[in-house]
């Protein structure tokens, strides 16, 4: 990657951030255009990732309170099977601890960027839907699944402001639904009130089947606990 390159990703991410409409308008053309998937992708990825060391951090902080509880496992099972001397068991035990360690982490964020894909795949479905239900199509500006993906895939950006402690999250949750009702209204020549209201659509779904599954649990332990007593 060059410096100009390093110069077009910093701006973008400027732009993605604080003037989300410019950006989408300069980008209309490769957004409304098939394929070229990666770089939105890219951008979406790289915000989740960053957003999720802090979290990858603090997990990393009970991986060691739990490598330690290994390391004295392993050191009492080495000892007393093997009768190893002291510093051969050491020496076990902390490259177990290590690896350990190493391992929580990796696999945390791996898990991390994995569901946010997943969430990106499901959150895309359900936007377009209302899009097709709300939007006109206009002339140049077809209503098609890849272009909604890559304009919700670009939104995912201001997930980095997560980083921030205690408002960071919440600030980072505003601006990310901003930037994707923004675009979707300049990709899709659209209005802001019908781009959020687009946007709004799976939230409300999401949430009635949350209380509904919170409704039917209810139920069923109510049943139960009519049957035991």
């Amino acid at each position: 990657m060059n410096a100009d390159s390093v110069r077009v990703f910093a701006k973008d991410a400027v732009d993605l951030i604080f003037q989300p409409r410019v950006f989408f308008r300069g980008q209309k053309k490769t957004l409304l255009g098939r394929g070229r998937f990666l770089r939105p992708l890219l951008f979406g990825l790289a915000a989740q990732a960053l957003a999720s060391s802090m979290h990858v951090k603090l997990l990393r902080l009970l991986a060691d309170g739990l490598s330690g509880t290994m390391k004295d496992l392993v050191q009492i099972t080495l000892s007393i099977v093997f009768a190893a001397p002291e510093p051969l068991y050491q020496r076990y035990t902390e490259s177990a601890a290590e690896a350990y360690g190493f391992f929580f982490s990796f696999w945390s964020l791996a898990v991390g960027l994995v569901g946010s894909m997943a969430q990106l795949a499901l959150l895309t479905i359900v936007t377009h839907l209302s899009v097709l239900a709300l939007f006109r199509p206009r002339e140049g500006a077809p209503l098609r699944w890849h272009t909604t993906f890559k304009v919700l895939s670009y939104a995912q950006f201001p997930w980095v402001l997560a980083l921030i402690p205690w408002a960071g999250s919440i600030l980072a949750l505003f601006l990310s639904l901003s930037t994707a009702a923004q675009g979707l209204a300049e990709v899709y020549g659209a209005s802001l009130s019908r781009a959020t209201t687009a946007l709004a659509f799976p939230f409300l779904i999401f949430g009635v089947l949350f209380l509904v599954v919170a409704f039917f649990a209810l139920f069923l332990a109510l049943n139960l606990a009519h049957l035991v007593f």
